[in-house]
């Protein structure tokens, strides 16, 4: 159990060895997520897609699938005719036989019933090719790549935390284009410091912390929205916004007197909130409002 500003100093001296991700992926460090676990993505999948509106066809897009795009394998059995991964960079493992026996343990389940084989798919590429998906990887930029209103479900988990501080109000722009009318998002979000579960990352200066030395693939960066503030930027490029999940501290995880002063002066119920599932909607009443929002 290290305390939270030995983490910060362990992860940056690890950050700057050369090792590849996947090295330390498979070592347990700087790990994105766990959806390369058969039960874990389903369940995370499961519960966004809980969220999506309307039946029949559907293209989607997972922002940060990590160390799997399992969920495009999710996706294609659960009626979607096309699917796009965006992420930060190139994490995904592209060891065939690992999709192979996520998808036959969901086959023996009758949750991918109908699906085509994974056997002979051959290379990664391929693989992508039977789910109608494109891997992206280079971040918020990606999703230009994504044409006008051509997304129905955008979906993510604990991953918005991470976009940098500068780009989170391009990504909003970016997901309110890619949208159909009518078309959803559900986010995840995750508050905590990514430390030991506290507010530690609030200590720190904006000039400090969004440093690009300091916050690029330290392991331990988060863009420090609260959830008020990402309310906000949902609201402002035009979605209609509903908090249908949420979790809080019963008292200050980090005391006040410790964070910087531009978040000591937040209100305590703000502060207080540990975590939260957005379900946001692009409704025809509210698709004006973007482009004002981008003028």
């Amino acid at each position: 159990m290290l305390p939270w500003w030995m983490k910060i100093f362990g992860k940056l001296l690890l950050s700057r060895m050369p090792i590849s991700y996947r090295l330390f992926a498979r070592l347990g460090v700087f790990r994105h997520g766990h959806m390369d676990n058969t039960d874990y993505a389903y369940g995370v999948f499961k519960k966004h897609f809980a969220s999506k509106p309307g039946k029949g066809a559907w293209v989607g897009a997972e922002i940060g699938p990590g160390d799997s795009v399992f969920s495009a394998i999710l996706a294609q059995a659960h009626g979607a005719t096309g699917y796009w991964l965006i992420d930060a960079g190139d994490f995904a493992d592209r060891r065939l036989d690992r999709y192979l026996q996520m998808a036959t343990s969901l086959e023996d389940r009758g949750v991918l019933t109908g699906i085509a084989s994974l056997a002979d798919t051959g290379e990664f590429g391929t693989l992508l090719d039977r789910c109608k998906a494109h891997y992206l990887t280079d971040g918020v930029d990606s999703m230009s790549q994504v044409p006008d209103g051509s997304v129905d479900f955008v979906w993510s988990h604990a991953v918005l935390e991470h976009i940098r501080a500068d780009r989170f109000d391009d990504f909003c722009r970016q997901m309110y284009r890619v949208l159909t009318v009518g078309g959803s998002a559900s986010h995840q979000v995750d508050f905590q410091d990514h430390l030991v579960s506290g507010l530690n990352n609030l200590r720190f200066s904006s000039v400090f912390w969004e440093r690009e030395w300091f916050a690029a693939k330290s392991g331990f960066y988060t863009n420090r929205i609260r959830q008020r503030a990402m309310r906000t930027a949902f609201e402002k490029v035009g979605f209609v916004v509903h908090v249908i999940d949420e979790s809080r501290w019963s008292h200050m995880p980090t005391p006040r007197s410790k964070l910087s002063s531009e978040f000591r002066c937040l209100e305590e119920a703000d502060l207080l909130v540990s975590g939260c599932h957005f379900v946001l909607t692009k409704s025809d009443k509210t698709v004006g409002l973007y482009n004002t929002a981008t003028a």
